[in-house]
């Protein structure tokens, strides 16, 4: 997978639990989003975040302290390339605009939206394994916002019976 370069990006957690675990996660995804992270370390690039550090709860409660992404993301931190963004955020949820609240349904993925659009220049989103990321494309990218999806062979295949109730 090619990496889109921008010098910043906001990566959602998925990227970041993908990258550390091996189990149960398709061994080429997992590669592509260690790739990502090494990327990001690498070439010193930036990660943009959020003032409430909604996204930060998230990405710390699900890595471990023994693996890589652990050790890249705390570097990004300790080396001031993380990007922090004041967003709104209401009961904790962050608010993005009206039309893509509708299109936009998993709440805790708004963080990541509201985070992007706080630039003029929206940076890309990152995604690794949720699937939702697909269907928002056209509607995100309506408000400049590109999704790259690391693994696209795991967001575009059939979904399960259980998934598609969900």
């Amino acid at each position: 997978m090619e990496i889109t370069d921008s010098p910043l990006y906001v990566v959602d957690a998925n990227v970041w639990n993908v990258a550390q675990i091996q189990d149960g996660v398709d061994e080429e995804c997992h590669l592509e989003a260690l790739r990502f992270i090494h990327h990001l370390d690498s070439q010193r690039k930036r990660i943009a975040v959020d003032g409430n550090h909604l996204i930060f709860k998230e990405y710390f409660g699900q890595l471990s302290e023994q693996q890589a992404p652990y050790g890249i993301l705390t570097r990004l931190i300790t080396q001031g390339r993380v990007v922090h963004r004041a967003i709104a955020v209401d009961e904790g949820i962050a608010r993005i605009p009206d039309d893509l609240e509708r299109i936009v349904h998993d709440r805790k993925d708004r963080k990541f939206v509201a985070v992007s659009l706080s630039f003029s220049r929206p940076p890309p989103v990152v995604n690794a394994t949720d699937r939702d990321w697909v269907d928002w494309v056209d509607a995100l990218e309506e408000h400049d916002i590109e999704v790259i999806q690391l693994c696209p062979e795991v967001v575009h295949a059939p979904r399960s019976p259980a998934e598609r109730r969900a």
